[in-house]
């Protein structure tokens, strides 16, 4: 029914063939026949479906649950963060297309939402930069400058400690600020341009250095 009208369908027998086709498989939709679930309240499977379909819609077949089961089930789901609805199993043809149709409808905008939320978020991200940037051309203090670079650095890296090294006129790097969850000690006062560790200062883009345990992100200005 469902191929008939222009829907790509992957079918599995059991939950690890449906683990399986979803890893394999781009989907927008699981139909989900309840017998594969312990009860109805039960998402772990669904929750590993998700993990491998990007927010999906879900559509439970069953015709043992009452109106009241369902809701609960529901609310289980919602607070999993899940989108769950419910199709008896003696459901006709146009019945099952009606609801595959409503619950695609219901995936499709959600994802569309957060796509635009996320463009919001990159926007409101960039006119942040902007303001952060024209308050930086604006002052003439360096110490200032100093402190507002690193510390808006270490907030867009979300790093818990940073340092700062700036070029002196021998082209010397010179430590001049540093905050957070830093040993001063451990921290050399003066850095030469072409230091073991640095050659990829010199390409102007910045990189991953320090052991994967404890990265350390480089960015040159």
């Amino acid at each position: 029914v469902l191929t008939r009208h222009g829907h790509h369908v992957v079918d599995a027998t059991d939950a690890d063939t449906a683990l399986r086709r979803a890893s394999e498989s781009p989907l927008d939709l699981v139909v989900v026949d309840a017998r594969l679930l312990d009860d109805a309240s039960d998402v772990a499977l669904l929750h590993a479906l998700r993990e491998r379909i990007p927010d999906p819609g879900f559509v439970i077949v069953d015709d043992e649950l009452s109106i009241e089961q369902q809701l609960d089930a529901q609310g289980s789901a919602r607070e999993a963060g899940l989108s769950l609805d419910f199709l008896v199993r003696t459901a006709s043809d146009p019945e099952l297309l009606l609801a595959v149709e409503r619950a695609l409808e219901r995936t499709g905008l959600r994802r569309e939402r957060a796509r635009l939320e996320e463009e919001n978020r990159i926007i409101a991200l960039q006119g942040d930069v902007r303001q952060r940037c024209l308050e930086l051309l604006s002052s003439t203090d360096l110490e200032w400058l100093q402190e507002r670079i690193l510390w808006d650095l270490a907030a867009m890296a979300r790093a818990q400690s940073a340092a700062l090294w700036i070029a002196d006129e021998r082209e010397l790097l010179v430590l001049r600020a540093w905050r957070g969850l830093v040993d001063r000690q451990l921290l050399p006062e003066k850095l030469a341009a072409d230091a073991p560790g640095l050659e990829p200062m010199g390409e102007g883009v910045p990189w991953l250095a320090g052991h994967p345990s404890a990265p350390v992100l480089a960015i040159p200005l």
